[in-house]
């Protein structure tokens, strides 16, 4: 049985049925059966980072934490010594174990962080605050069983919130080329099938078995109803609200665009282009964060002149081909700007050689996603990152976290995202949520903060 309360699960906000099963005691059993539409095979350290993917590989590999709004551990305790206000502590629970037995670690943590760097991955951003960073995974390595010590170089009080990202979900390599494993609810067993573990600190979970199906979309819902699978990611059913957290933006080369092609993407109808070519939940973002984070309003005008193009400038803009709306969302906009006057050549690479291209100035624009935080300064910090600069990050973050006060601190991100966005060589575009249909047999499944569904109570009433 799990540790938690069933009552705190079937308060929590989100996607529990109110049927007659809603009142039940949760029962033991049962194979938990998801339908993935678009999606492939879900493993511990897959890095799609899609609000569907991540819920998939929770099942497999925990976070260290949750935002449920506040940090609740998971994995590890993440919070600061009174005597050390400066330095945050990561610290494995005693319970973590991976499928073979063995504790998680602080150098499974490190471990973690430092495929982040190796990778160059914008999730990187949101430990800009920590000082000697490399000096602490080192240190991590060479004394495993000790927390992983991250000192502050400004007081930053949402470091702990960060770390509750499923960017740090910490994993470990697999056997022999094998997929990697994580501290999970499910484990591969020897017959390759996943079973419950016992390695999640909460307790096992309450399905005994755990099983993927691929699945057309036009199939889906009828699987569902028929009780042959009790989730189904990557179809939205419209029904429950969901956090837009899930950002898209054009991210350009200082200097590579042709003269007027920012004054014609200011002008593309943003929700109109959400409403036809991205499947909800979904909306246009004018503004530098998801709408949830910063006020309602005017988006802020791009101090550029518009200028007439001379014919045949272009530029080449790059997009996921892993993410089927990105294809989409770049073929609208090389249409638009054909209209305009621009010549657009589209390149569709996996996220990692979109990010060497870039890293190498070898590519004008691109489209990239990123999970943002549902915390302000968080989630600034990592927009700022994906303009590469460095420097950004650290004339802006120690402002912001020098306001102890959450509400002085949001007020902040709020007024420099509306200065900065006119500066930066970035256009948002827009955020989309969580696409998911449940069954009205799977009950206490829940979301966390960042709109990720969560599993780790759910239960299976026939």
């Amino acid at each position: 049985m799990r540790a938690r309360p069933l009552l705190l699960c079937l308060s929590a906000l989100g996607l529990l049925s109110t049927q007659a099963y809603g009142a039940a005691r949760a029962r033991l059993g049962g194979t938990l059966s998801l339908g993935l539409v678009g999606l492939g095979p879900p493993s511990a350290d897959a890095a799609e980072d899609t609000p569907e993917a991540l819920s998939a590989r929770a099942l497999l590999a925990l976070p260290l934490c949750r935002l449920v709004p506040d940090a609740v551990s998971v994995l590890a305790s993440v919070g600061r010594e009174a005597s050390a206000g400066g330095e945050v502590l990561v610290t494995p629970l005693p319970g973590a174990r991976f499928p073979d037995g063995t504790a998680l670690s602080g150098r499974d943590v490190a471990e973690a962080v430092q495929r982040l760097r190796e990778a160059h991955s914008p999730y990187q951003s949101l430990l800009a605050p920590v000082a000697g960073l490399q000096d602490s995974l080192e240190a991590a390595a060479r004394h495993p069983e000790a927390p992983l010590r991250l000192r502050l170089a400004y007081p930053w009080p949402d470091l702990e919130s960060s770390l509750c990202h499923p960017a740090f979900t910490p994993t470990r390599p697999g056997a022999q080329g094998t997929p990697g494993v994580g501290v999970g609810l499910y484990a591969r067993g020897p017959e390759g099938r996943f079973l419950a573990g016992r390695g999640a600190p909460g307790g096992p979970p309450f399905p005994g078995a755990l099983a993927f199906s691929a699945l057309p979309s036009r199939g889906a819902q009828r699987l569902l109803q028929r009780g042959e699978v009790h989730a189904v990611l990557g179809e939205s059913s419209g029904k429950e609200a969901s956090a837009l957290l899930f950002a898209t933006y054009l991210v350009y080369r200082p200097g590579s665009l042709p003269e007027g092609v920012l004054s014609a993407l200011s002008e593309v109808d943003l929700a109109g282009l959400v409403r036809t070519f991205v499947a909800g939940p979904a909306v246009a973002m004018p503004g530098l964060l998801p709408p949830g984070l910063l006020d309602a309003g005017p988006a802020p005008s791009p101090q550029k002149s518009r200028a007439a193009p001379a014919t045949g400038h272009g530029f080449t803009l790059g997009y996921e081909s892993g993410l089927p709306e990105q294809r989409a969302v770049a073929e609208r906009l090389q249409v638009v700007l054909h209209d305009a006057g621009y010549r657009v050549r589209l390149l569709g690479e996996t996220r990692a050689g979109l990010l060497r291209a870039r890293l190498a100035g070898q590519l004008e624009a691109a489209l990239v996603s990123v999970l943002v935080p549902p915390v302000p300064a968080p989630a600034l910090a990592l927009v700022l990152g994906l303009t590469l600069d460095t420097g950004l990050l650290a004339a802006e973050l120690p402002a912001l976290g020098a306001l102890s006060d959450a509400t002085a601190r949001a007020a902040r991100v709020r007024a420099r995202a509306a200065e900065l966005q006119p500066q930066l060589p970035l256009v948002p575009l827009y955020a989309r949520g969580l696409r998911v249909q449940l069954s009205e047999a799977l009950l206490a499944a829940r979301r966390d903060g960042f709109g990720l569904l969560v599993l780790d109570d759910a239960w299976l009433a026939r």
